[in-house]
């Protein structure tokens, strides 16, 4: 927001200048207000005088050019003016020789071959205004040969506060003023208002409908008669312009001065273009079509706020109004809207037309209901005193549920606690009445403090503790060195597993990502648990939160396929979002996702890609570093992402921990991927019960030789090849230390409906080195009860 330094001193008697500016740009920053620029603006009018044109002709060699003679005060001057406005008689700005106008320097001069000593100037040629519609006349009653500088001679300082999200109460001059008031230990002057009512009352003439009122718990009215539309007066279009907005008429200008003084927005309407005089406030209707002060046509649908009359909408609530119902220079008698909406609908019609404006920008963050009368009052005020009419008695409001002022308690002590070091009570009740929190102490130890309607940002006792600490001044915390150990234990257990998953699937060679947990429902589809919708999304890509971890990966895995990255080995962890019997629940969980090749072509080594068997190593590896008990995989209990015939769910004892293999291709093809991909998915928690029943140790190695031997068993096509491998666990016994698939074979020589697994297994005893006998009895017992319990048959 920018703010004038010559305009803030309207509310507060404290000097700004270029000496001064700088140290209060820091204050500011220290107050939480931090200045993003600050403009030094300065209007001078070195030789420009008030003259009076005595004398038109037409010019001899030009069409639209015309001879005039000008009084300047000190002589009359002969001037060629280009202007179609010129006539004798005018009272009129006059840049004499030397006076420099925008980039060039007046010069006497020939034009077409007649004598020019000056220039009569337009409203843009002095930086007034954008008008160059003709030259500039002044009142005739100002005295000939005045300096212009004592017109419209201009000196001021504007900076740009940066105001938080939170502070939408600092977004007018007058919330603005009462922090520097504060800050600078002066008093804060609110304009008074004094109006002169007619008898008529504003609610005889205008009824208030709120269909909605979560959407609009406040709406008020005023109605002034008889105005007159025309050019704002200097003072006026020297504010706006200041900060940065273009003058448009007295009306539209009043209740954007209005609007920037209080942090309230305004609309006017031309009364008479009301329909039924009533105003309606509800939500648009799917489809209906509604045209902007911009000309710009809109369809709207039921999550828009409008503002209507009795037969079609006026303006979209708290955003901009209509192309038809708006004040013009034929508009007799004004509505004048100051209205409460709810900030979630107004960012919703932000969201859904990117229509962006300064009042939309206020009602967002949320503003203060309670202003009304006051917002209200001093805009009719202005209107009467700069464009005549005459105030209907009162407001029309609608405001069926009154929003009352928060009372909280702060605790002494725990603001001491909390901050590490004591702000005197005192001092905290001074700063917060300072700001315009009433504040009552109950006992020793706390104060009721009663926080104002245009404070939304104050809630709970914290924000009470964050508001003393920053009105006593961040500066001023004091630094202090604390030597204390802390020999109680503050672990989280659930931040420890996480951390743990990382940490393991980090040293397996993945390379970790982050994503928002906000997705696109359409992706949620897929993942069998219902998914928690949004209910005001930051947009319609982001109007779900995801119900799967892998959701978010598949997403990762498409953006770097389209962009050519042929080698995706990936992981993430984080929450996922579901609905249940209790409603919303949220846990976290650890996914991870491998697609593409995974080692290049060289000379010697032909290029491959992930398969099946790459997860499922990342999966034995993970459990591997994750728990001494061997897990045990099953085709069974599979999501319906994955594809059955190439999936495995991982169990420790009863319990299951994860599934892995490959993602089905009605999924592949939702997220528009074409090519395999592997992913592995696992709840944390059952990860963190998993690791938990573990007791990790030290253990000897042995000092006997290992010895490797092979076996080769014939399977069913169907058959697990895990059943195989824990029956032969389960016989050898301890001696045995490791066992693994090392070949696979498929092909007409062990027949369409078989299939050939090659077992490695390793023996070592922590005893006796083994013998030929010894290893020829265990292998002649696994043989035998593979062809005897499994009925299978050894190659």
């Amino acid at each position: 927001m920018k703010i004038s330094s010559k305009w803030l001193k309207q509310y507060i008697d404290h000097d700004i200048n270029s000496s001064n500016i700088y140290s209060i740009v820091h204050r500011l920053a220290i107050l939480g207000f931090e200045s993003e620029s600050v403009e030094h603006i300065t209007r001078n009018y070195d030789k420009f005088v008030v003259g009076k044109v005595l004398e038109c002709s037409k010019h001899p060699n030009a069409d639209k050019l015309t001879l005039c003679k000008v009084d300047t005060g000190s002589e009359i001057l002969p001037i060629v003016c280009g202007a179609p406005n010129v006539s004798p008689g005018q009272t009129v700005p006059v840049a004499l020789e030397g006076a420099k106008v925008k980039d060039f320097v007046i010069k006497k001069s020939k034009i077409r071959g007649e004598e020019s000593c000056g220039m009569i100037c337009a409203e843009d040629e002095l930086g007034l205004s954008e008008n160059h519609d003709g030259i500039m006349v002044l009142d005739e009653s100002i005295k000939i040969g005045t300096p212009l500088n004592d017109l419209f001679g201009y000196e001021d300082i504007v900076f740009e506060l940066e105001v938080t999200a939170n502070r939408a109460d600092a977004l007018g001059y007058l919330g603005f003023a009462r922090e520097f008031a504060f800050m600078t230990g002066t008093e804060l002057k609110i304009p008074e208002i004094k109006i002169t009512e007619a008898s008529e009352t504003t609610s005889d003439h205008v009824k208030i409908e709120i269909l909605d009122p979560s959407a609009c718990p406040r709406y008020s009215a005023r109605i002034i008669k008889g105005v007159t539309v025309k050019e704002s007066p200097g003072w006026l279009k020297e504010r706006l312009l200041a900060v940065g907005l273009r003058p448009k008429n007295n009306i539209v200008d009043i209740t954007n001065f209005v609007m920037l003084e209080t942090g309230h927005p305004l609309h006017s309407f031309d009364f008479k273009e009301i329909a039924g005089k009533k105003i309606i406030v509800r939500k648009a209707a799917n489809g209906e079509k509604f045209t902007t002060l911009d000309c710009k046509e809109y369809v709207l649908n039921d999550k828009i706020l409008m503002i209507c009359d009795s037969e079609k909408p006026v303006a979209m609530a708290g955003v901009m109004g209509g192309l038809h119902s708006g004040v013009t220079e034929t508009t007799q008698d004004v509505l004048i809207e100051v209205a409460y909406f709810n900030l979630a609908d107004i960012r919703e019609t932000v969201k859904l037309t990117n229509i962006h404006t300064d009042s939309s920008k206020r009602f967002e963050r949320g503003i203060d209901p309670n202003d009304a009368e006051y917002v209200a009052d001093r805009a009719a005020a202005l209107i009467m005193e700069l464009a005549g009419g005459t105030i209907f008695h009162g407001i029309a409001d609608n405001y069926p549920v009154k929003i009352g002022r928060k009372v909280i308690d702060l605790r002494i002590s725990r603001t001491d606690k909390v901050l590490g070091f004591r702000i005197p009570p005192a001092e905290i009740i001074a700063s917060f009445e300072y700001i315009g929190l009433k504040v009552d102490q109950k006992d020793a130890d706390t104060l009721s403090v009663t926080v104002p309607t245009f404070r939304p940002d104050i809630t709970r006792e914290i924000d009470l503790i964050e508001e003393a600490v920053r009105l006593y001044g961040y500066d001023k915390i004091p630094e202090i060195t604390l030597s204390t150990i802390n020999l109680e234990p503050n672990e989280n257990k659930e931040e420890n597993s996480i951390d743990f998953v990382r940490e393991i699937l980090k040293n397996l060679g993945l390379t970790e990502t982050f994503s928002k947990s906000m997705v696109d429902g359409k992706f949620c589809a897929p993942f069998e648990i219902k998914p928690v919708k949004i209910e005001h999304p930051l947009n319609e890509e982001m109007n779900h939160l995801r119900n799967s971890i892998l959701l978010s990966l598949l997403q990762t895995a498409d953006k770097n396929i389209r962009r050519k990255n042929d080698r995706i080995a990936i992981f993430e962890t984080g929450k996922v979002f579901a609905y249940d019997n209790s409603g919303i629940t949220e846990h976290n969980s650890a996914g991870v996702l491998l697609t593409g090749i995974r080692r290049l072509q060289s000379w010697n080594d032909p290029e491959s890609s992930y398969d099946f068997y790459d997860i499922k190593g990342i999966a034995s590896a993970f459990f591997r570093a994750l728990s001494k008990n061997t897990p045990v995989f099953k085709q069974d209990d599979l999501p319906v992402y994955f594809d059955r015939e190439r999936s495995l769910s991982a169990y420790i004892g009863d319990k299951k921990i994860c599934t892995f293999g490959a993602v089905s291709e009605q999924v592949l093809n939702i997220f528009e991927i074409k090519q395999d991909v592997f992913c592995m998915e696992a709840d944390i928690e059952d990860i963190g019960a998993a690791a938990a029943v573990d007791t990790f140790g030290i253990k000897e190695l042995s000092k006997f030789p290992k010895v490797i031997k092979d076996i080769s068993v014939l399977l069913d096509i169907n058959e697990n090849a895990s059943t195989v491998e824990n029956y032969i666990k389960k016989t050898a016994g301890t001696i045995m230390t490791d066992i693994s698939v090392v070949d696979t074979y498929r092909g007409e020589q062990v027949g369409n409906d078989k299939k050939s697994y090659t077992y490695r297994m390793s023996f070592q005893s922590f005893e006796r080195t083994l013998s030929d006998k010894d290893l020829e009895k265990l292998l002649e017992k696994i043989i035998n009860g593979l062809k005897k319990d499994l009925n299978l048959e050894i190659r």
